[in-house]
């Protein structure tokens, strides 16, 4: 079988899930991709083809569409669900399925979809008739830039006059950001498809030739996640981005509480005890945050790798959306000086992460841990278990939480203290007792 083959099989499930849960009769899904590639758009026909047969219109962009484009398409228009068509980091051809509330699936809506049997496709007499169907196809992106331009103070963004560099990991992002950067009066530096690292260097060596840039911003993962660079080109740390937004965000938009995944920083926490508001740990990813917002129990929602929503916006983590909530942050402060800001009113907390390789399961792991009473002299207060790992809860507001990505065999270590020190050595201990 081959990856296309796998690929349709993977859509009949779909498919067949959507008969199961909705009327499907002439319900409409919006189909975005990753790339202007013939391959893809081969695909897509084809995926068109075996929605139309089971009664489903397609709804095809006419560009290449990051995930919260085709998110917003679901909530805009009342869609059964959204696919994004890509290559995976190996090229190999994926779907990406988006349900009609417009947030990442739940776990119990990608266990349902992944143990679906296939279905049957079609008869030779309903083939003949659909080859007459016209095939639907939409420009999204200014439905997108008109709702993103109602997030912010257009007037504070003109008159601030920034300077932002733009590094695009996805040739989707192409043509949504930069055009909305553009229309609030911003000069930008676009560069495309570098790494992280790479964008640093270039960055650095920008400003060193006297350039100067107000922020520096990378956004990947099909423009869910963002990653930031002060004036100085200094990283902005996930701890520092997350209390930055949700700061902002309560001060000039609206007052509520915090929803964030466990490995994620509880600087927020700070933040939101503060403001007499409620911080909210969830149990497993940002799908279960996207729930929170849509129930209206926070205002603010955030991950550890740098996904980010709102209440105001669509429940999933959009980087362009978090990209202009930063950056008309900084029409008042420089992000040094925001960070700054977070240091004294809050403290400073040292948020790390690391991975190791391992071949124990996640239950050995934690019969490890159970045993002992402390790290680094620190007494274990607590030891808590999520479905993808668990939670160690030190003194002094120092935590670990550990995860395994199983398909690569490798164990992720989150970390937050009010010491770079003990932080440091925290993890180390963690790791000599996995490594031993």
């Amino acid at each position: 079988m081959n990856r296309i083959e796998e690929v349709l099989i993977k859509l009949q499930s779909i498919i067949n899930y959507l008969k199961k849960h909705y009327k499907i009769r002439n319900k409409k899904i919006f189909i975005g991709y990753s790339k202007e590639e013939e391959p893809i758009k081969k695909l897509i026909s084809k995926i068109s083809f075996y929605l139309s047969i089971n009664n489903i219109i397609p709804i095809i962009s006419l560009r290449p569409t990051p995930i919260p484009i085709i998110a917003h398409q679901i909530f805009l228009k009342r869609y059964i669900g959204g696919l994004l068509v890509y290559k995976d980091k190996n090229d190999n051809y994926e779907i990406f399925f988006l349900p009609e509330y417009a947030g990442p699936p739940k776990p119990d809506i990608i266990h349902e979809i992944n143990n679906q049997s296939p279905i049957s496709i079609h008869s030779n007499k309903r083939t003949k008739r659909l080859k007459k169907r016209k095939i639907h196809k939409i420009d999204p992106i200014d439905e997108y830039i008109k709702f993103l331009l109602n997030s912010v103070n257009k007037e504070k963004f003109k008159r601030a006059g920034l300077r932002i560099m733009l590094n695009y990991i996805d040739e989707s992002l192409y043509g949504y950001l930069d055009e909305i950067l553009l229309e609030l009066g911003c000069d930008i530096f676009i560069i495309k498809n570098i790494s992280h690292n790479d964008f640093y260097l270039k960055m650095k060596d920008m400003i060193k030739k006297g350039n100067r840039f107000d922020i520096g911003l990378t956004i990947k993962n099909n423009g869910e996640l963002l990653m930031a660079y002060d004036e100085k080109c200094e990283n902005i740390k996930m701890n520092e981005l997350f209390s930055i937004l949700y700061h902002y965000f309560i001060n000039n938009k609206k007052l509520g509480n915090v929803a964030r995944t466990p490995a994620s920083t509880h600087l927020v926490d700070a933040i939101a005890i503060k403001h007499g508001c409620n911080s909210i740990e969830v149990n497993g990813g940002f799908e279960e945050i996207s729930e929170i917002l849509l129930n209206n129990l926070a205002v603010f929602g955030g991950d550890e790798e740098g996904g980010f929503s709102s209440c105001y916006h669509i429940p999933i983590r959009d980087a362009m959306y978090s990209s202009l909530i930063l950056i008309e942050a900084l029409c008042d402060h420089k992000l040094s000086e925001l960070c700054k800001i977070i240091k004294e009113k809050y403290g400073m907390t040292y948020w790390r992460k690391r991975v190791i390789k391992s071949n124990l399961e996640m239950n050995d792991i934690f019969e490890k841990i159970n045993k002992i009473k402390e790290l680094y002299d620190l007494r274990i207060k607590n030891i808590k278990k999520f479905p993808n790992g668990f939670k160690i809860i030190l003194e002094e507001d120092n935590w670990i939480f550990l995860m395994k990505n199983e398909k690569f065999g490798l164990i992720k270590i989150f970390g937050e203290s009010y010491s770079q020190k003990i932080i440091k050595e925290i993890m180390n201990e963690i790791i000599e007792y996995i490594k031993n």
